[in-house]
């Protein structure tokens, strides 16, 4: 005996109602979920001409991991050292990249120039707006400027730091250091020193206990390494790109052909569509609630606020288990929301997906190619004045969110995603609706409930096309997941890819 009453008692009152109820909630839900991802994503973006206050005083001391600066700095100083070193195999153009700043006519070996250096330090000293920040920056200055420029930095700093604070004995072990060696003089920090700031500063205290060492010495080349990773991974994407662009072009004429003439491939069922929508309801539900409880933590750094987020966004997709409870059982709802091996086999089925996931490649570069055509850029954004966040993200800096969005990238967005897109909503849809109509539907819903900018929905929903394809001529969602886990398991690892070369 179902909570509910059963679906196929078409007579029953509470089903006469939710025929008429859950496609008009999905309407109602539906702008809702745009509205506040929308809102929520604009929030999160919020920036400030000028950093508050509170945090140009800062002198709390995050984790380096994987913040702004750390990224942006570690990639600068990596990529210089690389190719100097490459240039230079003496090395001493990769131990003194500023070259001979009194006497630059008697500098026989390649350096950076000044104007150069500077331009890119300036890069650094915008996303440096803390006091511990700015200490980070000054050891990154002095790699491409010289240690005078170090100290200098320092000594500016310390007349802002709190007396007897820790950052103040940060710089009062450092500044003097960076002195003597614009000098010449470089003598190694006693060991506890050199710990107590490893504790603190991580990268950014290697590079400065490294500073102008041989570039074979194992800290000098652990701290400065990491760029010629990068570079193989540029080269790879680069050669993924052009043999997915043709695989891509192929498959595409062939998934065209295949779908051609074709009418329907969902197999038909007696369970009511209404259950399937009164399900995605519910899914756009869960949403609009996490969102709403998103917005009242807003600027909430703690690790709890992570952990509220992930799980709300988990147990959003306990609406596909919606059916069950009408009366509907395991194997229908497993059958209606495509979660089969289709007629011809698993194997078929991964085929499929990989057939659609380059498809999607080739589908996403003709938008490109397209784009750039009429507009004239292959669409980056524009070059803004810088702005600083006005709400951190919690553990902005941490690995945390990188996993968990590897993995809700990965698993939950192919899987789930899926589930309700490309087999709730696919199933809710009228049979008399043509192929076009459903497909192009569910794709552009999918599209405009991602809280992307307009380039961001296009391409999401070029994406949703292809899967939507994908479940009407194979009947099942293994493909798509399968092509969209690839599409989104892509685009992490590049992410991924990039961090680790350069950690």
């Amino acid at each position: 005996m179902s909570l509910f009453p059963s679906a196929y008692k078409e007579d029953d009152p509470f089903n006469v109602w939710m025929k008429r109820a859950a496609p008009i909630a999905v309407l109602v839900l539906l702008p809702l979920v745009i509205l506040l991802q929308q809102l929520t994503s604009s929030f999160h973006s919020q920036t400030t001409n000028a950093p508050m206050a509170e945090v140009v005083r800062s002198e709390d001391v995050p984790d380096p991991g994987v913040a702004d600066l750390t990224v942006t700095s570690k990639m600068l100083v990596k990529q210089v050292f690389h190719v100097l070193h490459r240039n230079d195999p003496s090395g001493k153009s990769s131990r003194q990249p500023w070259g001979d700043i009194e006497h630059p006519d008697r500098w026989d070996g390649i350096a950076v120039p000044r104007e150069v250096a500077r331009e890119a330090i300036t890069d650094i000293d915008r996303l440096a707006v803390s006091r511990t920040d700015r200490f980070r920056a000054a050891i990154v200055a002095g790699e491409l400027l010289g240690p005078a420029e170090t100290a200098q930095r320092l000594q500016k700093l310390s007349e802002e730091a709190s007396p007897g604070g820790d950052l103040a004995r940060d710089i009062g072990w450092l500044k003097p250091w960076y002195e003597n060696a614009a000098k010449g003089r470089l003598e190694p920090l006693p060991a506890e020193v050199q710990e107590s700031l490893r504790s603190r500063h991580e990268w950014f205290a290697d590079l400065a206990l490294s500073h102008q060492q041989p570039a074979g010495e194992p800290l000098r080349w652990a701290t400065m390494t990491g760029a010629g990773k990068l570079s193989t991974l540029r080269t790879l994407i680069n050669l993924w790109e052009w043999v997915g662009l043709f695989l891509g072009v192929v498959l595409a004429v062939i998934l065209l052909l295949k779908m051609r003439g074709h009418s329907h491939g969902i197999p038909v069922t007696t369970v009511p569509r209404h259950v399937y929508a009164e399900a995605f309801a519910l899914f756009l539900l869960g949403f609009v609630t996490m969102d709403c409880v998103g917005l009242l933590l807003l600027g909430e750094t703690a690790a709890w606020a992570f952990v509220v987020h992930e799980l709300m966004l988990w147990t959003a997709v306990l609406a596909v288990f919606c059916p069950l409870l009408r009366g509907v059982t395991a194997e229908e709802l497993r059958v209606d929301i495509g979660l089969t091996a289709g007629e011809d086999g698993i194997g078929r089925e991964i085929s499929a997906g990989l057939v659609g996931y380059f498809a999607g490649v080739a589908l996403l570069f003709g938008y490109y190619l397209l784009l750039g055509m009429f507009t004239g850029d292959a669409g980056e954004d524009p070059a803004t004045d810088t702005r600083f966040p006005m709400f951190e993200q919690p553990l902005s800096n941490s690995w945390i969110p990188v996993i968990f969005g590897a993995i809700s990238a990965c698993i939950w967005a192919p899987v789930f995603e899926e589930i309700f897109f490309r087999g709730c909503l696919h199933r809710a849809f009228p049979t008399k609706l043509p192929l076009v109509a459903r497909v192009l539907s569910s794709a552009v819903i999918f599209g405009i409930v991602h809280p992307y900018g307009t380039q961001g929905i296009i391409q999401v929903a070029l994406g949703g096309l292809v899967y939507g394809y994908l479940r009407e001529w194979r009947g099942s969602i293994i493909g798509p997941m399968l092509a969209h886990a690839l599409h989104n398991g892509t685009i992490t690892a590049v992410q991924i890819g990039v961090l680790v070369a350069i950690k």
